[in-house]
């Protein structure tokens, strides 16, 4: 089965299936550009990419001014280590609760301190989920990645921090469990 095969049967979005088109794994690894579609890969692969997530955050530390680092190096420090849950969630709200206090103030620290903590929780399902329901989210995470230079260096991050034979056997496995859930539906329509 063919990449591009694989990334529709799993459910990917059409422009990334599109561009994938006759890549292998492999080169597609190698040169995508699209930060945003290879942490979709790592998280619909059960695969953690927490750390990448807060590297991500730290590129963007310097536009945080000092009131608002607390509460972003909260979320950044819990995408670094793995922190449960909980903490994420509570590590996110915390700095998208002070990015909005603040962005009366300052719309430049208000992104900042948004993009620093939605990028750090990002990867973490728990924390990925309530911070993109928060529509500073999207606006931070679209101005933090908007360059293509910013896009490859974080390309690059998670080519460095994830290994590529980590996504080639996941990727089976994957399709395996989209298989046994559509079969379970199907039983459970009868």
């Amino acid at each position: 089965m063919k990449f591009a095969d694989q990334l529709r049967a799993i459910g990917a979005c059409n422009e990334a299936v599109e561009w994938v088109a006759d890549r292998t794994l492999e080169q597609a690894w190698r040169e995508c550009e699209r930060s945003d579609w290879m942490l979709w890969l790592l998280r619909a692969s059960g695969i953690d990419a927490s750390r990448c997530a807060g590297l991500f955050a730290l590129r963007v530390w310097d536009l945080v001014p000092p009131e608002g680092k607390l509460a972003c190096a909260w979320a950044i420090d819990c995408a670094l280590r793995g922190a449960d849950e909980d903490e994420c969630r509570a590590a996110a709200a915390y700095a998208a609760s002070a990015a909005y206090a603040a962005s009366a103030d300052s719309p430049h620290f208000a992104a900042a301190s948004a993009a620093s903590a939605a990028s750090a929780a990002y990867a973490a399902s728990a924390a990925y989920a309530v911070s993109a329901a928060s529509p500073h989210f999207a606006a931070a995470s679209a101005a933090s990645a908007a360059s293509a230079a910013e896009r490859r260096a974080q390309c690059d991050i998670i080519r460095d921090e994830i290994p590529l034979l980590l996504v080639r056997a996941e990727i089976p496995l994957l399709l395996v469990r989209k298989r046994l859930a559509a079969i379970d539906a199907a039983r459970g329509e009868k």
